[in-house]
């Protein structure tokens, strides 16, 4: 049996419907609806989402924040973002996107609990908030065992671009138990290299107008690069499912290659097919 798969998403930040025509047209996988996006993203109307459900055939994940500035909330305003979760639920869409810390900087485990519960049966994002814990590595261990799907992360606050060791070691730690997307400046000149780090998605935004020739492109662009790092990596797995294969064979039977070597010119025989 070949090694298991998951193929990377791409994800555009999106305010309107337009805008989420352009991100589907150009290949994107899934479009995270949003207002306000000079405030870094706010809770969108509900009416922009259901148009956006109605009138295109891509996932859809929901921006839950109900106010710009910090991520540490008051009970109340949990509360009010839980009753906006509700009405979203109408809604065909794939999830909700949240995150909130403490004061002390760290994952907010009591209201992440009660978003989780009012999510429940849809996949949840944990946004950028978490490039401002005090630990990381805490951060994603919580995040898993609170049952969030994956965690959007620049590394540190800034570019993904500019924290990829921070990523990488995110990515590594996470062992594919919640996907990890980077987000954060993410440009078809800089998406390669922050692929280099393993993860499993990238997140981008449009600009505010959406429907200019340069935002189609780099969506384009972009779902390229995806699909051509997903290519390597498939092959990669194979490889390295092959490889595994013939260890195994190789303790029982004689005829099967033992060393290293030999099951290396195999496999490069095979890439030259």
């Amino acid at each position: 049996m070949e090694a298991e798969y998951k193929a990377i998403d791409l994800e555009i930040c999106i305010e309107t419907l337009d805008q989420a025509l352009v991100a589907h047209e150009g290949g994107a996988d899934r479009v995270e609806i949003c207002s306000r996006l000079d405030l870094d993203g706010l809770t969108p109307d509900l009416e922009t989402g259901n148009q956006i459900c109605e009138q295109t055939q891509i996932d859809v994940m929901v921006m839950i924040r109900s106010r710009s500035g910090d991520f540490v909330y008051a009970d109340s305003e949990i509360e009010e973002m839980v009753e906006t979760i509700a009405a979203f639920r109408s809604l065909p869409i794939t999830g909700f996107v949240f995150g909130g810390l403490t004061v002390q900087g760290e994952i907010d485990i009591a209201a992440l609990q009660k978003i989780r519960h009012a999510t429940e049966g849809f996949e949840l994002t944990f946004h950028r908030a978490f490039d401002y814990v005090m630990d990381p590595i805490v951060a994603i261990d919580q995040l898993i065992d609170a049952g969030v799907d994956r965690v959007l992360t620049s590394g540190r606050p800034g570019r993904a671009i500019d924290h990829l060791d921070t990523i990488k070691a995110i990515t590594n730690h996470a062992a594919g138990r919640i996907l990890i997307m980077a987000g954060g400046g993410v440009m078809p000149e800089n998406a390669e290299l922050i692929l280099q780090t393993g993860v499993h998605e990238l997140h981008a935004s449009l600009n505010v107008k959406g429907m200019e020739y340069g935002a189609r492109k780099k969506v384009q662009a972009l779902s390229t690069i995806c699909q051509s790092e997903n290519a390597a990596r498939q092959q990669d797995d194979q490889l390295i499912s092959f490889l595994s294969k013939r260890l195994r064979q190789a303790q029982i039977d004689t005829s099967v290659p033992k060393t290293i070597d030999e099951i290396a010119d195999e496999i490069i025989a095979r890439k030259r097919k």
